[in-house]
């Protein structure tokens, strides 16, 4: 089997001359493990470890014969690694896939990166493979798939809430029989108290060695911290209307036995409430203390002479006062009619009393005293009249037995010392002789009598 090729130089012959001898016939020559043909490929699958020679055969036109064979050698594989069948893997658990058939002269690797080794623990479902590698480079395989398997339920109940001072006991319910407890805070009992807010788990294995965990928030309980207001006083005669603002959906008793959120506060004692909310009872108390009003009295309404000053009078020990004037003395004094009111505050506490004062037109009351001894001891040493009134057009006269004028005055401050031009008058009866215009009456008074001059 030939052919020929001439080729001259590209510049003289640019194409190159060839011959090739014609094939009339080829073909595979049949032989084990050859499985089929397609021209001139073969397609091979020797059934044992040997080698196996594959010859391909050419006839030409000239009734020449060829032939080419090929060495096959064939080399063991290794035994198909058996992972077992499909399996499930427990959630929270763990699970060992192992080679049952595992020979150490071969290589191995999985599809986790491991070598080398006949096992491996897996935590995740998935697809898992491993390859067997023989010393001659060939291989096998096997696949084994892996779902989750939940074999049974763990109940720690709903969520729930926690009372002050009294703990929870958290009791799982398991739908299966149960080898081993868990807590996340390191207990391994089949109850836990819990005694603190919080959020608690518990995981439970079976006798398969599967784990399923289960967990429940605590929260405490808003009772708990509700509280009456803190101890407070109170004025006498001045209660008021509490009213309480616990979360809604809290009944509340009270030590009187009745309910509500409001109650009245209106004497000295201690109030209790009982508080419920949601399975939990709170109690909590406020003390109120009584404090004494300030009480004192104006008196009664009254009436004054106009031109005259009355002085009011508030009294209560260690009271601060307010009038309805702007004063702040325990006393006012007022020349003008109205209605006046004091206020009198003592720790907190006030008390006030109201009264009229009423003016009238009053005569003007004048007293002329009939004695007096100007001697110096400091005991009527002088005379003056006295006169309720303001007095307009004043004129006070004393004469003598003589009927001589040894004192006059139009001024109502001016006194008379029992001195005539200096000189002291002996013991005697005078008489005097007095005149004004009274305002209130709008009309002239006049008045006269004696006065004794003692020494």
């Amino acid at each position: 089997l030939f052919n020929w090729k001439i080729a001259f130089k590209k510049s003289i012959y640019p194409n190159a001359e060839t011959y090739v001898v014609p094939v009339v016939k080829q073909a595979w020559v049949a032989s084990p493990g050859l499985v089929s043909t397609s021209n001139t490929t073969g397609f091979v699958s020797p059934s044992a470890v040997s080698t196996y020679p594959y010859t391909y055969h050419v006839d030409d036109v000239f009734g020449c014969s060829y032939d080419t064979t090929i060495k096959l050698v064939v080399n063991p594989i290794p035994a198909k690694p058996n992972l077992g069948a499909d399996t499930t893997i427990c959630r929270g658990g763990n699970l060992t896939l192992k080679v049952s058939n595992f020979e150490a002269t071969n290589n191995y690797r999985w599809s986790t990166t491991q070598k080398g080794v006949s096992n491996i623990s897996i935590l995740q479902p998935g697809s898992y493979w491993i390859e067997a590698i023989n010393n001659k480079g060939c291989k096998n395989s096997d696949t084994v798939n892996v779902s989750h398997f939940d074999p049974f339920t763990v109940n720690l109940g709903s969520d729930t809430l926690l009372c002050a001072n009294q703990p929870t006991i958290l009791t799982p319910k398991a739908s299966t029989n149960i080898s081993n407890w868990k807590w996340n805070t390191g207990a391994a009992t089949t109850t836990y108290t819990a005694t603190t807010s919080g959020s608690y788990w518990v995981e439970a294995k079976d006798e398969g060695g599967c784990l399923v965990r289960d967990t429940i928030d605590i929260t405490n309980n808003p009772i708990s911290f509700f509280e009456m207001p803190g101890d407070t006083t109170i004025c006498e005669n001045a209660g008021y209307m509490l009213t309480l603002t616990p979360t809604t959906g809290t009944s509340i008793l009270w030590d009187d036995n009745t309910t509500g959120y409001s109650h009245l506060i209106g004497k000295a004692a201690t109030y209790s409430v009982t508080a419920k909310y949601k399975g939990c009872v709170h109690k909590t108390d406020m003390k109120v203390a009584v404090l004494p009003l300030p009480v004192f009295s104006l008196g009664r309404d009254t009436t004054m002479c106009n031109g005259y000053n009355v002085t009011l009078k508030a009294s209560y020990p260690g009271a601060s006062y307010r009038w309805n004037t702007g004063g702040t003395d325990s006393t006012y004094t007022t020349n003008r009619s109205g209605l006046y009111w004091a206020e009198a505050t003592l720790n907190g506490c006030s008390y006030s009393d109201t009264l009229a004062v009423i003016q009238k037109l009053c005569a003007c009351e004048i007293k002329m005293p009939n004695a007096f001894s100007p001697n110096g001891d400091g005991i009527n040493d002088v005379y003056r009249p006295t006169i309720k009134c303001f007095p307009r057009d004043y004129h006070l006269s004393v004469f003598n037995r003589d009927g001589q004028v040894v004192f006059d005055s139009k001024n109502y401050q001016d006194l008379w010392d029992g001195k005539f031009k200096g000189a002291a008058l002996p013991i005697a009866t005078y008489y005097y002789i007095l005149t004004l215009f009274n305002q209130d009456l709008m009309e002239n008074e006049k008045k006269s009598g004696s006065i004794t001059l003692l020494r």
